[in-house]
Protein backbone atom coordinates (compact mmCIF):
# COMPACT_ATOMS: atom_id res chain seq x y z
CA UNK A 1 0.00 0.00 0.00
CA UNK A 2 1.29 2.98 -1.04
CA UNK A 3 1.86 6.34 0.48
CA UNK A 4 -1.14 7.81 -1.66
CA UNK A 5 -3.38 5.28 -0.52
CA UNK A 6 -2.90 5.56 2.76
CA UNK A 7 -3.47 9.07 2.50
CA UNK A 8 -6.86 8.68 1.08
CA UNK A 9 -8.26 6.22 3.67
CA UNK A 10 -6.75 8.68 6.19
CA UNK A 11 -8.55 11.63 4.61
CA UNK A 12 -11.78 9.08 4.71
CA UNK A 13 -11.76 8.28 8.19
CA UNK A 14 -10.89 12.03 9.23
CA UNK A 15 -13.86 13.20 7.00
CA UNK A 16 -16.13 10.13 8.90
CA UNK A 17 -14.88 11.26 12.28
CA UNK A 18 -16.39 15.00 11.44
CA UNK A 19 -19.53 13.62 9.96
CA UNK A 20 -20.11 11.69 12.98
CA UNK A 21 -18.52 13.61 15.40
CA UNK A 22 -21.50 14.11 17.68
CA UNK A 23 -22.10 10.47 18.15
CA UNK A 24 -18.20 10.00 18.77
CA UNK A 25 -18.45 12.05 20.99
CA UNK A 26 -21.44 11.18 23.23
CA UNK A 27 -22.62 7.77 21.73
CA UNK A 28 -26.01 7.64 22.99
CA UNK A 29 -26.84 10.50 20.48
CA UNK A 30 -26.52 7.54 18.04
CA UNK A 31 -29.99 6.19 19.38
CA UNK A 32 -31.67 9.10 16.97
CA UNK A 33 -30.27 7.84 13.48
CA UNK A 34 -33.36 5.53 12.60
CA UNK A 35 -34.43 5.22 16.47
CA UNK A 36 -36.67 2.68 16.54
CA UNK A 37 -34.94 -0.15 14.76
CA UNK A 38 -31.90 0.63 16.46
CA UNK A 39 -33.71 0.54 19.79
CA UNK A 40 -34.65 -2.98 18.85
CA UNK A 41 -31.48 -4.04 17.78
CA UNK A 42 -30.37 -2.37 21.52
CA UNK A 43 -33.08 -4.30 23.09
CA UNK A 44 -32.09 -7.96 21.23
CA UNK A 45 -28.39 -7.31 21.82
CA UNK A 46 -28.87 -6.56 25.91
CA UNK A 47 -30.87 -10.03 25.90
CA UNK A 48 -27.88 -11.94 23.94
CA UNK A 49 -26.03 -10.42 26.72
CA UNK A 50 -28.05 -11.14 29.96
CA UNK A 51 -28.81 -14.65 28.86
CA UNK A 52 -24.91 -14.65 28.09
CA UNK A 53 -24.41 -14.16 31.61
CA UNK A 54 -26.85 -15.82 33.28
CA UNK A 55 -26.50 -19.41 31.40
CA UNK A 56 -23.47 -18.97 29.47
CA UNK A 57 -25.41 -19.68 26.19
CA UNK A 58 -27.10 -17.80 23.39
CA UNK A 59 -30.52 -16.85 23.72
CA UNK A 60 -33.12 -19.24 21.11
CA UNK A 61 -36.65 -18.07 22.59
CA UNK A 62 -38.17 -14.90 22.93
CA UNK A 63 -40.65 -15.14 25.47
CA UNK A 64 -41.50 -10.84 25.12
CA UNK A 65 -42.98 -11.23 21.63
CA UNK A 66 -46.50 -12.49 21.47
CA UNK A 67 -46.54 -15.87 22.98
CA UNK A 68 -42.93 -16.35 22.76
CA UNK A 69 -40.89 -16.36 19.14
CA UNK A 70 -37.83 -18.18 17.82
CA UNK A 71 -35.00 -15.25 18.66
CA UNK A 72 -32.87 -16.58 15.95
CA UNK A 73 -35.79 -16.86 13.44
CA UNK A 74 -35.56 -12.88 12.78
CA UNK A 75 -32.74 -12.00 10.34
CA UNK A 76 -32.49 -8.82 11.82
CA UNK A 77 -31.12 -10.26 15.20
CA UNK A 78 -27.74 -11.10 13.59
CA UNK A 79 -26.45 -13.08 16.51
CA UNK A 80 -23.90 -14.98 14.52
CA UNK A 81 -22.56 -12.17 12.31
CA UNK A 82 -19.05 -11.69 13.30
CA UNK A 83 -19.05 -8.15 13.98
CA UNK A 84 -21.91 -8.20 16.30
CA UNK A 85 -19.73 -10.45 18.87
CA UNK A 86 -18.41 -7.00 19.69
CA UNK A 87 -22.15 -6.28 21.68
CA UNK A 88 -21.90 -9.37 23.72
CA UNK A 89 -18.54 -7.90 25.63
CA UNK A 90 -18.96 -4.05 25.46
CA UNK A 91 -22.61 -2.08 25.92
CA UNK A 92 -24.32 -1.54 23.12
CA UNK A 93 -24.90 1.63 23.63
CA UNK A 94 -21.32 2.47 24.32
CA UNK A 95 -20.14 0.97 20.82
CA UNK A 96 -22.52 1.20 18.33
CA UNK A 97 -21.45 4.51 16.75
CA UNK A 98 -17.63 3.59 16.58
CA UNK A 99 -18.99 -0.09 14.94
CA UNK A 100 -21.46 2.66 12.54
CA UNK A 101 -18.09 4.48 11.95
CA UNK A 102 -16.04 1.27 11.25
CA UNK A 103 -19.08 -0.02 8.68
CA UNK A 104 -18.55 2.74 6.80
CA UNK A 105 -14.93 3.16 6.48
CA UNK A 106 -14.29 -0.47 5.42
CA UNK A 107 -17.02 0.09 2.56
CA UNK A 108 -14.92 3.02 1.66
CA UNK A 109 -11.74 1.14 1.66
CA UNK A 110 -13.60 -1.94 -0.38
CA UNK A 111 -14.71 0.68 -2.94
CA UNK A 112 -11.18 2.49 -2.90
CA UNK A 113 -9.58 -1.12 -3.99
CA UNK A 114 -11.83 -1.71 -6.43
CA UNK A 115 -12.05 1.45 -8.35
CA UNK A 116 -8.23 0.91 -8.17
CA UNK A 117 -8.53 -2.41 -9.61
CA UNK A 118 -9.91 -1.65 -12.70
CA UNK A 119 -7.66 1.12 -13.55
CA UNK A 120 -9.08 4.40 -12.47
CA UNK A 121 -6.95 7.27 -11.14
CA UNK A 122 -6.03 7.66 -7.57
CA UNK A 123 -7.85 10.75 -7.60
CA UNK A 124 -10.57 9.38 -9.23
CA UNK A 125 -10.93 6.60 -7.37
CA UNK A 126 -10.77 8.59 -3.97
CA UNK A 127 -13.29 11.38 -5.07
CA UNK A 128 -15.95 7.81 -6.48
CA UNK A 129 -15.56 6.67 -2.94
CA UNK A 130 -16.20 10.01 -1.20
CA UNK A 131 -19.27 10.55 -3.11
CA UNK A 132 -20.21 6.37 -2.41
CA UNK A 133 -19.39 7.00 1.36
CA UNK A 134 -21.48 9.53 1.73
CA UNK A 135 -24.22 9.45 -0.50
CA UNK A 136 -27.66 9.59 0.72
CA UNK A 137 -28.65 6.03 1.11
CA UNK A 138 -25.43 4.98 3.23
CA UNK A 139 -25.79 7.57 5.30
CA UNK A 140 -29.40 7.32 5.63
CA UNK A 141 -29.15 3.63 6.50
CA UNK A 142 -25.88 3.29 8.10
CA UNK A 143 -27.71 3.33 12.01
CA UNK A 144 -29.82 0.10 10.35
CA UNK A 145 -27.26 -2.52 10.82
CA UNK A 146 -28.93 -5.31 9.31
CA UNK A 147 -28.61 -3.25 6.16
CA UNK A 148 -25.15 -1.63 6.62
CA UNK A 149 -23.81 -4.79 7.53
CA UNK A 150 -24.76 -6.81 4.51
CA UNK A 151 -24.13 -3.33 1.93
CA UNK A 152 -20.79 -2.78 3.28
CA UNK A 153 -19.48 -6.12 1.96
CA UNK A 154 -20.85 -5.65 -1.26
CA UNK A 155 -17.76 -3.42 -2.87
CA UNK A 156 -15.09 -6.00 -1.44
CA UNK A 157 -17.50 -8.59 -3.46
CA UNK A 158 -16.91 -6.60 -6.49
CA UNK A 159 -13.48 -6.30 -5.97
CA UNK A 160 -12.85 -9.98 -5.34
CA UNK A 161 -14.67 -10.69 -8.40
CA UNK A 162 -12.87 -9.07 -10.38
CA UNK A 163 -9.80 -10.66 -9.23
CA UNK A 164 -11.57 -14.00 -10.01
CA UNK A 165 -12.11 -13.01 -13.38
CA UNK A 166 -8.62 -11.66 -14.40
CA UNK A 167 -6.27 -14.35 -12.27
CA UNK A 168 -9.30 -17.49 -12.44
CA UNK A 169 -7.87 -18.72 -9.00
CA UNK A 170 -10.55 -20.96 -6.58
CA UNK A 171 -8.92 -19.11 -3.50
CA UNK A 172 -11.03 -15.54 -4.75
CA UNK A 173 -13.82 -17.46 -4.81
CA UNK A 174 -14.13 -19.15 -1.46
CA UNK A 175 -13.52 -15.34 -0.14
CA UNK A 176 -16.67 -14.36 -2.06
CA UNK A 177 -18.42 -17.16 -0.91
CA UNK A 178 -17.05 -16.22 2.94
CA UNK A 179 -17.87 -12.18 2.64
CA UNK A 180 -21.74 -13.88 0.77
CA UNK A 181 -21.93 -15.67 4.16
CA UNK A 182 -21.33 -12.70 5.84
CA UNK A 183 -23.77 -10.71 4.23
CA UNK A 184 -26.52 -13.17 5.60
CA UNK A 185 -25.72 -13.36 8.84
CA UNK A 186 -25.00 -10.01 8.79
CA UNK A 187 -29.37 -10.05 9.15
CA UNK A 188 -29.41 -8.97 5.34
CA UNK A 189 -30.23 -11.85 2.86
CA UNK A 190 -32.06 -9.66 0.60
CA UNK A 191 -28.96 -7.64 0.22
CA UNK A 192 -27.08 -10.81 -0.48
CA UNK A 193 -29.59 -11.27 -3.20
CA UNK A 194 -29.26 -8.55 -4.83
CA UNK A 195 -25.81 -8.46 -4.56
CA UNK A 196 -25.47 -12.21 -6.45
CA UNK A 197 -27.98 -10.80 -8.99
CA UNK A 198 -25.51 -7.82 -9.89
CA UNK A 199 -22.45 -9.75 -9.29
CA UNK A 200 -23.72 -11.98 -11.88
CA UNK A 201 -24.74 -9.54 -14.56
CA UNK A 202 -21.33 -7.78 -13.76
CA UNK A 203 -19.72 -11.62 -14.54
CA UNK A 204 -21.54 -12.42 -17.70
CA UNK A 205 -20.74 -8.53 -19.13
CA UNK A 206 -17.07 -8.90 -18.43
CA UNK A 207 -17.05 -12.32 -19.74
CA UNK A 208 -17.88 -11.04 -23.12
CA UNK A 209 -14.64 -9.31 -23.21
CA UNK A 210 -12.07 -12.15 -20.59
CA UNK A 211 -13.35 -15.08 -22.61
CA UNK A 212 -10.84 -17.80 -21.69
CA UNK A 213 -11.46 -19.87 -19.14
CA UNK A 214 -15.00 -19.00 -18.72
CA UNK A 215 -16.28 -22.17 -17.13
CA UNK A 216 -13.47 -21.94 -14.92
CA UNK A 217 -15.00 -18.87 -13.85
CA UNK A 218 -18.91 -19.21 -13.76
CA UNK A 219 -17.90 -22.80 -11.44
CA UNK A 220 -15.58 -20.45 -8.99
CA UNK A 221 -18.90 -18.05 -8.84
CA UNK A 222 -20.78 -20.55 -8.04
CA UNK A 223 -18.72 -22.14 -5.45
CA UNK A 224 -18.90 -18.68 -3.95
CA UNK A 225 -22.81 -18.72 -4.04
CA UNK A 226 -23.15 -22.37 -2.48
CA UNK A 227 -20.56 -21.50 0.19
CA UNK A 228 -22.53 -18.25 1.20
CA UNK A 229 -25.30 -19.85 1.82
CA UNK A 230 -23.43 -23.05 3.66
CA UNK A 231 -22.24 -20.79 5.98
CA UNK A 232 -25.28 -18.31 6.10
CA UNK A 233 -27.26 -21.63 6.60
CA UNK A 234 -27.29 -21.21 10.75
CA UNK A 235 -29.40 -17.83 10.33
CA UNK A 236 -31.61 -19.05 6.88
CA UNK A 237 -32.45 -22.16 7.91
CA UNK A 238 -34.87 -20.92 11.25
CA UNK A 239 -35.57 -18.52 9.41
CA UNK A 240 -37.55 -19.99 6.53
CA UNK A 241 -38.68 -22.24 9.42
Amino acid sequence: MDKKTIIGIAASLFLLVLFFNKVLINPENAATINADLLRMTSVWENQINENLEKNNELILWNSDVYSGTPFIGSPLTTMFYPLSFLFYFLPFHKVIAYVIVLNVLLMSIFFYLYLRLIKLSKFSSFFATIVFSFSGMVMLWSGIMSFINALMWFPLLLYLLERLILEKRLVFGLLMGLFFGFQILGGGPQIFLYSTFVLFLYLILRLIYEREHMTKVVGFFAVAGILGVLIGSVQLLPMLE
